[in-house]
């Protein structure tokens, strides 16, 4: 579970944890007894292979996580482990509409600093809070965004946990989306098989 804090999340379980949890379960002593004797897992000792120092750890899991967001950014998703579900890119089409009131309606991101910009120029749009969206021509009016899918994951209380990719990995994302070059087709974010 994490709270928001200045735009800052805090976790409660982090590569610190992590990294204590792995000790714990591979290389340090363990004072576990069974009928008064040590059990097997105990006898785990820090001479084991298994034995690496937090910066190696880091290393590892950073080096993994590296290799995870270059296939999904190729359009590839990554199941994971323990029918955790799925994560990979999705895409939603833009839309527009105008309701009975002849407001519009729309799923589209809001460009902050073109908003920002017209705000400071035009005080009466900053007082009406008219917003600017992009409509992301270069993706064909499709929005891309990391997509954590638990409908084939197998845990309770689903709705209690949601995934926040980092900033870089947003960017990363940003600059495929953006490459004049780049051929990958995200999945829509209801049809797993079927690419626009």
């Amino acid at each position: 579970m994490m709270k928001q804090t200045h735009r800052r999340y805090n976790q409660d379980v982090g590569i610190k944890e992590i990294y204590e949890y792995y000790c714990h379960m591979y290389f340090k002593e363990k004072f576990i007894k069974v009928n008064g004797e040590a059990s097997i897992k105990s006898k785990v000792h820090k001479d084991s292979k298994y034995n690496i120092t937090s910066s190696q750890y880091n290393k590892i899991v950073k080096e993994f996580h590296q290799l995870i967001v270059k296939d999904i950014l190729k359009g590839e998703d990554f199941i994971l482990f323990e029918r955790l579900g799925t994560i990979g890119v999705r895409k939603n089409k833009i839309k527009i509409k105008v309701d009975v009131n002849g407001v519009v309606q729309t799923n589209a991101p809001i460009d902050f600093k073109a908003t920002n910009d017209l705000w400071d120029e035009n005080p009466e749009a900053k007082e009406k809070k008219i917003l600017i969206r992009h409509i992301n021509h270069h993706t064909k009016k499709y929005i891309h965004r990391w997509y954590w899918d638990k409908g084939d994951a197998n845990f309770r209380c689903k709705s209690a946990y949601s995934f926040i990719p980092s900033r870089t990995n947003k960017r990363l994302l940003a600059t495929v989306l953006k490459d004049e070059d780049n051929e990958v087709d995200f999945y829509t974010r209801f049809n797993r098989q079927k690419k626009f």
